[in-house]
């Protein structure tokens, strides 16, 4: 699963991970509320890539604010064992 509120990130994923493709879903959306197809505890990793998109928008960047809100919601979808 990835997340990103830029179209163009979701592209740019889309084109890199293409060999995967069955394997990835990717929504165009902020990292602060999780897809409903992700159960709560059937996660086993949870990554962030926190920042901006190299040769786009500085202005559209990441918040300490909502990366804490998501890592709350995230904590409820890790399985136990999970990290």
């Amino acid at each position: 699963v990835s997340m990103d509120i830029q179209k163009t990130a979701i592209e740019q994923t889309r084109r890199r991970c293409s060999n995967v493709a069955g394997k990835l879903r990717l929504f165009l959306q902020s990292h602060t509320s999780f897809p409903s197809e992700i159960a709560p505890r059937s996660a086993r990793l949870v990554v962030y890539n926190l920042g901006w998109l190299p040769g786009s928008d500085k202005s559209v960047t990441t918040l300490a604010s909502t990366t804490l809100q998501s890592l709350e919601i995230a904590k409820k979808s890790v399985s136990p064992g999970g990290e």
